[in-house]
């Protein structure tokens, strides 16, 4: 029987510091770092113009502030000197990058307490002793955190009690975690489009992400990429409540796991996530299969653990999916089904290097219709999946049927105008799937090169030799190779014609275009129409009935991707194409 992981659930104390150096009087003044030079009784020393140093403990009190001005770009830190925020701290380096550092033997303390309007933008921290964020809602967007050290807590940034943003960020070869908070609190990040690779590297038994006990508000990780670096018994993410104090929502979107000891792991009570459009990849690093190596796990104290899986790629981890004790875990229903692809998760647990794509180590079923599963026949899904008729009547049953069949097709090609200067419009590939060709029809006028830089979207799970980054030359046809799991391949040829205007084929009546907000925007000439709009399965999303002139149709939460929209006024029916980001 598989066991689970080791999870350390810190409870986190939150000592307070020594006293500081200096504090402000609270009078409602905003420092910078050079009115502190003189105002700090020492404990700020100007070096080079923009380039301070702090040698000994600030308190910024309630009321206060201190702003990093434009011209103010590197700030050493002396050893172990700590800067507490109890008013507001704002850093708007957008356009260069405000440096917080110290040597690299030695390390500084960042605390936020109480602490209201931070907004930390474009500063690089560098070895840090983990910063400290208790009761402080703080936002950091595009900042740095590297070789921060464990000396005070076991992350780059500790959180308690509050629901901190993390906006295009880095974190990097630090100590412990990047992100963590602990059991005895409660807490909702909201994590978006920030990279993590190589945290963790005392090679401690934590994630990259450690995560307790949600707040009222959902803790948000989205398109983020989760990498690690070969420390293996470091996780990828994990949210766990092991005592019940929180009733904890997820939402895991778009993001990128791979090369982690485990992928995402959810424990304890109480917690409902949604996950859906991730990767969670080669997360293989675990040297005992039996002590973990999950694509994703859910252990569950009671099914009020839930999580619902959707689009997903689950694949080349030791263990697709665990389920642990009880849970309430959705792979996909007959009216809303899974479509994840979960295959090529190796171990040698119980056979050599045999396929678990799920293994149901838990009380509760699972319906989980829907799916791909490694290959197109429902035997090969049983025989990977594993549940009651392989383990005993008191484990849950996975109901897997009708599965979803993976064929190496091409769904959708774009030439947009954001990745070719030179064009004017997104162009788009029609689409023959009985003879595998992709034509690409562009007007000669917006040519100035035959080198142009496309997209193309494949089934989930499938892949091809085509580069995406990589400009492609369509003066003659290009050949792409489509691969399924299951080994199942197709040659498809690009072919780029240049004697069709698309304005003139998008319509007389109605122009179909994206602006920059990923809005679709129909500019229609006649009195009225109606609208429908569809995703690449082929499923309608969204329809609008339509005026003369500008319409707009919103597309906030659809998945990112390619959409067609048929646009019917009387008899005559007009279709265009537009990419939502």
């Amino acid at each position: 029987m598989r066991k689970v992981y080791v999870f350390i659930a810190l409870i986190v104390a939150f000592a307070m510091p020594l006293k500081a150096q200096w504090v402000s009087p609270g009078t409602g003044y905003d420092y910078t770092f050079t009115e502190l030079v003189s105002a700090a009784d020492g404990a700020v020393i100007a070096e080079d113009a923009g380039t301070f140093r702090m040698v000994a403990d600030i308190t910024i009190s309630a009321n206060d502030g201190l702003t990093i001005a434009p011209d103010e770009m590197t700030i050493f830190m002396a050893d172990q000197v700590t800067l507490t925020i109890q008013g507001s701290f704002n850093c708007r380096a957008h356009d260069t990058y405000v440096e917080m550092k110290t040597e690299n033997s030695e390390h500084y303390n960042l605390r936020f307490e109480n602490a209201i309007e931070c907004n930390l933008t474009g500063i690089k921290f560098k070895y840090g002793g983990g910063f400290q964020v208790i009761e402080s809602d703080v936002v950091f967007e595009d900042c740095y955190f590297v070789h921060a050290n464990s000396q005070v807590t076991n992350a780059a940034v500790n959180f308690m009690n509050c629901n901190p943003t993390f906006k295009n960020c880095t974190f990097k070869n630090n100590d412990g975690a990047a992100i963590s908070s602990p059991v005895n609190g409660n807490g909702s990040p909201t994590i978006i489009g920030c990279y993590f690779y190589n945290n963790d590297i005392t090679n401690a038994n934590v994630p990259q992400i450690n995560l307790g006990p949600g707040a009222e508000t959902t803790i948000r990780i989205e398109d983020c990429i989760v990498e690690g670096n070969g420390h293996e018994m470091s996780g990828g993410i994990s949210i766990a409540d092991l005592v019940g104090t929180g009733n904890t929502t997820v939402l895991l979107k778009g993001n990128v796991i791979k090369n982690n000891r485990y992928g995402y792991n959810q424990q304890g009570y109480n917690i409902n996530a949604v996950i859906e459009d991730n990767q969670i990849i080669d997360n293989n690093l675990e040297p005992d299969p039996m002590n973990g190596g999950s694509g994703i796990s859910i252990y569950g104290m009671n099914t009020n653990n839930i999580a619902k899986l959707r689009r997903n790629v689950i694949s080349g981890n030791l263990w697709g999916i665990t389920t642990i004790y009880y849970n309430d875990v959705d792979l996909g229903t007959e009216e809303d089904p899974g479509c994840n692809a979960i295959f090529g998760n190796h171990n040698d647990a119980y056979g050599a290097d045999a396929e678990y794509a799920i293994y149901v180590n838990a009380f509760s079923d699972i319906p989980a219709i829907g799916n791909y599963w490694g290959g197109n026949d429902e035997d090969f899904a049983e025989s990977v999946i594993y549940h009651r008729p392989d383990l005993g009547d008191t484990y849950g049953v996975v109901t897997y049927s009708p599965i979803a069949e993976l064929h190496p097709d091409i769904l959708n090609l774009a030439v947009t105008a954001e990745a070719n200067p030179q064009l004017s419009h997104d162009y788009f590939g029609e689409i023959d799937a009985e003879n595998h060709i992709v034509n690409v029809f562009i007007p000669e006028a917006e040519l100035t090169s035959m080198w142009l830089y496309a997209e193309i979207e494949l089934p989930l799970g499938a892949s091809s030799d085509f580069v995406p980054g990589e400009a492609i030359n369509l003066a003659e046809p290009v050949a792409v190779i489509v691969e399924t799991p299951h080994g199942e391949t197709q040659e498809w040829t690009i072919i780029l014609g240049s004697d069709w205007n698309v304005e003139e084929a998008t319509a007389e009546a109605a122009k179909i275009y994206s602006n920059a907000n990923s809005q679709i925007i129909v500019d229609l000439s006649c009195e009225n129409a109606e609208a429908e709009v569809f995703n690449v399965l082929g499923q309608k999303v969204g329809s609008a009935s339509l005026n003369q002139g500008q319409n707009i149709i919103e597309t906030s939460g659809w998945r990112n991707g390619i959409y067609t929209i048929v646009v019917v006024q009387g008899a005559n029916a007009e279709v265009g194409k537009v990419i939502v980001r």
